[in-house]
């Protein structure tokens, strides 16, 4: 299937080299922001992947091919937004993981989600849509992360913790079990969670 990463920063880039290892995908390019598009339209953002423009021109993709896409935004506002904006369009989302990403048997990984290198993920763990799992993170047995989370790069996440809708937690904080992190948060990096927030 032929699809296009949303996004054109250091979370698309991470997309496309994780999608260039996959052959059920054909990354046919980026789309960007507006003003994105009018500085780098039609330039390479990562080996031979152009910017092919921005989010106006997702009616179009149907008509060229184009049949799926991945959000690769780490805003979750501009991501939500996107992968509503995408799918309405009635491109299917698709899941950009990681060939070097443990994830152990009975995960559930939903639509729109990636999953970068080094990341655990333990038995049981739900993962909901367009989730963004960073580098080195570490999610323990059970745990629940719902749909639009960031979790940044060694950011852990312990066992049967609900990470609640739009949350986003930064770089190495730590989420200690049985904890429930209300919708919206922002933890701060090297942040150590003990009680719901």
């Amino acid at each position: 299937m032929k699809i296009v990463i949303i996004g054109m920063g250091s979370a698309a880039i991470s997309v496309a080299a994780i999608l260039s290892n996959e052959h059920n995908y054909s990354v046919v390019g980026f789309i960007g922001s507006d003003q994105e598009s009018k500085k780098y339209k039609g330039k390479l953002i990562y080996k031979n992947l152009p910017l092919l423009g921005s989010r106006k021109i997702l009616k179009e993709l149907k008509m060229k091919g184009v049949g799926g896409f991945i959000v690769a935004i780490g805003d979750n506002y501009i991501r939500e937004m996107a992968f509503y904006e995408c799918s309405s369009e009635g491109l299917v989302p698709i899941n950009a993981i990681s060939k070097n990403a443990i994830i152990e048997d009975n995960v559930t990984i939903k639509s729109g989600v990636s999953i970068a290198c080094g990341a655990i993920i333990q038995h049981g763990v739900l993962i909901s849509d367009n989730s963004v799992i960073g580098t080195g993170c570490i999610i323990e047995y059970k745990a629940q992360i719902m749909d639009n989370c960031y979790l940044g790069s060694g950011a852990t996440v312990g066992s049967e913790t609900i990470i609640e809708k739009n949350t986003r937690i930064n770089a190495r904080a730590n989420i200690e079990k049985d904890i429930i992190v209300g919708k919206n948060q922002v933890i701060k990096s090297n942040q150590i969670i003990t009680s719901n927030v």
